[in-house]
């Protein structure tokens, strides 16, 4: 653990003292929502689009009103287990299917991307998620961004906010509208991120074989999501240390994927309280492609890769493979 002075955060680089920092009863995730309340009383803007959002999202909340989210977005994963489970590995078998083909595309433009769309309506049981009304939902976690860019993220959160209710027929301000909000924001490019960034992980080192012939591994090698952040809520020790009311960390997750240890990958999403939801629909889909990979003789080459720049996610924004027979 160390303390960085421009985030002024203490950085936890370790798999043991992550899940320490991610389990303890006495920190918090950021609470977005009173940061908005303040920012905006100060510059006299409202913000409330994105105070709707945060209020829905579970990552976003601490106590009775994490709670509360995570009961909400629980409840409507179960409700829609049946139809996602009946339909979730043919919608797997068709995009993947690209990699049987021969040729040159982008992985993400190609499959990864429009799969994950698909999936989320599947999801939200919206036949159109309004991907294009909030290009930048996800980037409501960024906290290091100008007035501009929070007026854009507030502005394309009411699009979105309103594209949903109409989609379901409710007032915008239903708590139905709100998890769906929740759903699609927390949903789309960490999922993406991390498809792209675990599926690049596999195949740069796999060579010219065929890929049925690679190891294909029970969990993703690799998050989208390289770090969450906690706040002290009350005074607590770690790490024989003692740390006050307020201060914060920048827990990074990749130390799950290094340790060798299969329990400790699984923590890529999350350690306690706030353990993703999505996690066992994640592995399903995570496995479904492991299915695709299995019964494909195709080889891929990585041509290009690069990862967008994004405080928040990480998200392949280049990702060219050669396929050949």
């Amino acid at each position: 653990m160390r303390w960085d002075d421009g985030l002024q955060a203490w950085m936890v680089e370790s798999a043991g003292l992550a899940e320490t920092v991610l389990a303890h009863p006495g920190l918090s995730a950021p609470p977005y929502g009173e940061l908005y309340r303040m920012l905006g009383e100060h510059f006299g803007v409202a913000f409330d689009n994105l105070r709707f959002a945060y209020a829905h999202i579970p990552l976003c909340l601490h106590a009775a009103e994490h709670a509360k989210a995570r009961r909400g977005i629980a409840g409507h994963l179960a409700t829609r287990r049946g139809s996602i489970d009946a339909a979730a590995p043919a919608l797997v078998a068709r995009h993947f299917s690209a990699l049987k083909q021969p040729g040159t595309i982008d992985l993400m433009q190609a499959v990864v991307e429009p799969f994950v769309v698909d999936l989320l309506s599947l999801v939200t049981g919206l036949d159109d998620i309004g991907a294009d009304q909030a290009p930048t939902a996800s980037q409501i976690f960024g906290r290091g961004v100008g007035m501009a860019r929070r007026r854009r993220m507030e502005a394309e959160m009411g699009r979105l906010r309103q594209h949903i209710a109409e989609m379901l027929g409710q007032d915008p301000g239903s708590d139905d509208v709100g998890r769906t909000m929740a759903l699609l924001i927390l949903g789309r490019d960490a999922l993406t991120g991390t498809l792209g960034t675990s599926l690049y992980a596999l195949l740069k080192d796999a060579g010219p074989v065929p890929l049925a012939a690679i190891a294909f591994p029970e969990m993703m090698p690799d998050t989208g999501v390289p770090y969450t952040e906690r706040f002290v809520v009350e005074p607590v020790e770690i790490a024989g240390r003692t740390f006050a009311v307020g201060e914060k960390f920048r827990v990074f997750l990749a130390p799950f994927t290094q340790t060798g240890e299969a329990r400790d990958r699984a923590k890529i999403f999350g350690v306690g309280a706030h353990t993703c939801l999505g996690r066992p629909l994640s592995l399903d889909i995570w496995r479904g492609i492991g299915r695709v990979f299995a019964e494909t003789t195709t080889r891929v080459e990585i041509v290009d890769y690069a990862l967008r720049d994004d405080e928040v996610f990480a998200y392949p924004i280049r990702f060219l493979a050669r396929i050949d027979l």
